[in-house]
């Protein structure tokens, strides 16, 4: 008897809040409840989610970077259908497989010079453990470095070149030795840490995602990648969320005509369906990991080529060559940055707006009248991020826009829709964000009313706001 799992999805949909708290994650269900982002969804497509009573929410989250695509793009959903329809062999392990051959050389084509050979996992943080591995094993060095609030992930390896060690490490201690952090965007700082000629790796993310999308100097990895040349550390650039095409480039990389030794890419490699990754590096290391024959199997993972991970891969480049999702994520993210920073000119609240393509934060500041001043500091002597949270929460009931602040800093709001969006889903979201920070001038207005019962709910269920933020933000989401 075949299983109807379109039935199982519905009979389970109405407690699924109530089964997560029983077997999945009961303190981030807690966390869902209070701050009113539990919402019964039931279907999704391109940028909107659409809960069981109908209504429909704009997503500009894109699953932390996973969905560039959008929801179900229907070209991926239909490569994966039929590959499910055929007896290809899958997962011998003994074997040679065309199309993880197939998705390797697609990458191949579109990455920087110099970068020949690919391998597979399932998730950013393994991509980034492999490249740590990797990176020690080819150059006989054990240190490691990555930069001060960067986010590589949260398995042990990941975990060790935390940018927050306070937020993450705590409990887990000790981690990988050998794992230092350097004050990102400072080259000065970057070349002290070089300078004894042992440091296997310096790995850093383009532009820094939890940390709220900062994106550095125009010269900093250049002459990063310049000094790593010199003092023979390896430079590998973290692309999991930068990474296919959320920048305005397929890569980060090519904005400052970067050749790193390695790059990781995971998220939006599958489509947003599937667990995939992939670490690109050069042929000089590949060899010196794989140096003979008893060797030739000193890295592998089960899962790291099946069939529908390299399917969703390869419909993936597909879709966003054919769509011209790159070069939409260009388009619209300079149309975006130019509308929030019409915005910025018009509401103190709003510090600075940042990003690249369709990867754009605002983040949230000291306003300069009496009265506003008076409001954000309210809001900061209540608890850190409360500010960032409220409008969080008046996006979603006010307006059905899915987003959230950085987790590396709760002032910071992340505007990242799916690659696929268009000028309308721009302007919905503008014109909301306008309309929230509006009514964030009067302590009295309607959002310090949600904040009030923010504070409340919180007491209720005996969770401190500064818990509430991290578990909102700081979020245990996977590196997919």
């Amino acid at each position: 008897m075949a299983l109807n799992v379109d039935r199982l999805f519905l009979e389970n949909l109405p407690q699924k809040f109530d089964l997560a708290d029983r077997y999945f994650n009961p303190t981030f269900v807690q966390a869902l409840k209070i701050i009113g982002l539990d919402k019964p969804y039931q279907r999704a497509q391109g940028c909107y989610v659409y809960d069981a009573d109908g209504h429909r929410y704009l997503d500009f989250l894109s699953g932390y970077r996973v969905l560039n695509l959008g929801h179900n793009h229907p070209v991926v959903r239909q490569a994966l259908a039929d590959a499910l329809m055929l007896d290809w062999p899958n997962m011998l392990q003994m074997d040679a497989s065309p199309l993880s051959a197939a998705l390797a050389r697609e990458l191949v084509r579109r990455a920087p010079a110099g970068l020949e050979l690919v391998r597979f996992g399932n998730s950013g943080s393994e991509a980034v453990e492999m490249a740590m591995k990797f990176s020690r094993r080819a150059t006989g060095r054990s240190k490691l470095l990555a930069a001060e609030s960067a986010y590589h992930g949260l398995t042990y390896g990941a975990l060790s070149l935390s940018g927050q060690p306070e937020m993450w490490q705590p409990g887990f201690r000790p981690v990988v030795p050998d794992c230092g952090l350097v004050p990102f965007n400072d080259v000065a700082a970057l070349e002290t840490m070089l300078r004894n000629r042992d440091v296997a790796a310096f790995i850093v993310e383009p532009i820094q995602g939890e940390a709220g999308i900062v994106v550095p100097s125009d010269d900093y990895l250049p002459r990063a990648q310049e000094l790593c040349r010199a003092h023979g550390t390896l430079f590998v650039l973290d692309e999991v969320q930068t990474g296919l095409g959320r920048t305005g480039k397929f890569l980060a990389a090519e904005h400052w005509n970067l050749e790193p030794d390695m790059i990781c890419l995971a998220k939006a490699l599958s489509g947003g369906f599937v667990p995939v990754s992939a670490t690109l590096m050069r042929r000089s290391i590949f060899l010196k990991v794989f140096d003979n024959i008893d060797n030739c199997v000193i890295h592998f993972s089960t899962f790291e080529a099946n069939n529908l991970a390299m399917v969703a891969g390869l419909a993936t480049l597909h879709v966003l060559d054919s769509e011209g999702l790159v070069e939409n994520s260009a388009r619209l993210g300079a149309l975006l940055l130019e509308r929030l920073k019409e915005l910025q000119r018009r509401h103190e609240f709003i510090a600075e707006v940042r990003g690249r393509g369709l990867f754009v934060a605002v983040r949230f500041g000291t306003p300069r009248t009496l009265q506003q001043k008076m409001s954000w500091k309210l809001a900061r002597e209540t608890a850190e991020g409360f500010f960032g949270q409220c409008i969080v929460m008046a996006l979603m009931k006010h307006h059905r826009i899915i987003t959230q602040t950085a987790g590396h800093d709760p002032d910071v709001l992340d505007c990242t829709p799916p690659l696929v969006a268009t000028e309308a889903e721009v302007d919905y979201f503008v014109n909301a964000l306008d309309q929230v920070l509006q009514g964030c001038k009067d302590v009295l207005g309607p959002v310090w009313e949600m904040g009030t019962d923010l504070m409340k709910r919180s007491m209720e269920n005996g969770v401190a706001l500064p818990s509430l933020q991290r578990a909102a933000a700081g979020r245990p989401h996977s590196r997919l």
